[in-house]
């Protein structure tokens, strides 16, 4: 009880059920001077490159905004280190089926890596990591039509739910405004608007915050009207399985510990200042930390969204209907 009393005034002065880096630039107008953007490219009948996101990113000039590789290599101690390659950028993609009670989805995910998080002018430095990352999946209806786009970082924190002109209004949650909707302190647009008909030219193109790499912006936008206004970067288009064969020597090695009490989580990417604040109340000793988005076996600290307690389970995102749920969804 009392622990339960500490965890809601600690949950309510940070602002947030899944956020422990309040950001005082949230809803604040970007600096769009020093802009840069990334896509992928390829064969349109290749459903990862007809429906991916075009990340643009803040203050493209420092490298800890752009996106990368992760890579392994032997330190002076002929040591491990785990660390992301700023020069060039990788999407990281897989596919995860689901099933409504009555219709069947498909989500296509997409992860992407930077050097480190850290604070921007505005925030505290609560997240700084390295290692870290985001998320976007992409979910699909029977008809092949984009209904929902999600935005995550790889930690589990400043999810983003956007329905599409494709989806159904009696799947939305209770009261959800179309024209803006408040997430985490961001202002942005309550749905996004595709084409009347589904045209591969069209994607959803996702804005991040220096630093912090929060999502700032989301549209639906084609490529070439983006391409007109930012300077866009081919990215290359990788299994997600590769993080599990990063070139090391002579052999390979995982971007995830594989055993362990930290099994799941990415390497390096300890985020001390949140385990400092929160660990304890949310019963997860790493809690803000990178890790893979998998199942229970595979991560067995979750993919959870909020930090609210007992409601690890209910929000871990690997069980897609259930998180939708307990987002209050109706599908």
């Amino acid at each position: 009880m009392v622990l339960n009393l500490i965890s809601m005034v600690v949950i309510s002065l940070l602002g947030a059920e899944a956020c422990t880096l309040p950001d005082p630039s949230a809803g604040t107008r970007m600096d769009y001077s020093d802009m840069r953007g990334y896509y992928l490219d390829g064969d349109r009948a290749d459903r990862f490159v007809r429906y991916a996101p075009v990340f643009i990113v803040e203050e493209y000039s420092k490298s800890y905004n752009r996106i990368g590789t992760p890579s392994a290599r032997y330190d002076d101690q002929e040591e491990e280190d785990i660390y992301v390659d700023s020069t060039q950028a990788t999407y990281y993609t897989e596919v995860l089926n689901w099933e409504s009670s009555t219709h069947k989805y498909t989500n296509l995910i997409y992860r992407v890596h930077f050097e480190m998080s850290k604070k921007n002018k505005f925030s505290t430095d609560g997240g700084k990591g390295y290692n870290t990352g985001s998320m976007v999946i992409v979910t699909i209806n029977e008809k092949e039509e984009p209904v929902l786009v999600n935005v995550i970082q790889t930690c589990g924190c400043f999810h983003v739910l956007l329905p599409t002109n494709y989806l159904d209004d009696s799947v939305l949650p209770e009261h959800w405004a179309k024209d803006e909707q408040t997430v985490y302190g961001e202002k942005l647009s309550g749905s996004l608007k595709y084409s009347e008909t589904f045209s591969p030219d069209v994607h959803p193109v996702i804005f991040l915050r220096s630093a912090n790499h929060r999502a700032a912006e989301i549209h639906a936008a084609t490529l070439a009207s983006t391409k007109d206004k930012y300077p866009l970067t081919q990215a290359d288009l990788m299994p997600m399985d590769a993080l599990d064969h990063l070139k090391l020597g002579d052999g390979d090695t995982s971007f995830f510990h594989t055993e362990g009490k930290y099994k799941g989580l990415v390497k390096g990417a300890i985020k001390k200042k949140e385990t400092f604040l929160l660990g304890a109340i949310v019963g997860d000793s790493r809690v803000g930390q990178d890790r893979r988005y998998g199942s229970p076996v595979e991560v067995p600290r979750g993919f959870y969204t909020s930090i609210k307690p007992g409601k690890q389970d209910a929000s871990d995102m690997w069980d897609y209907p259930v998180f939708l749920q307990y987002e209050g969804w109706n599908f």
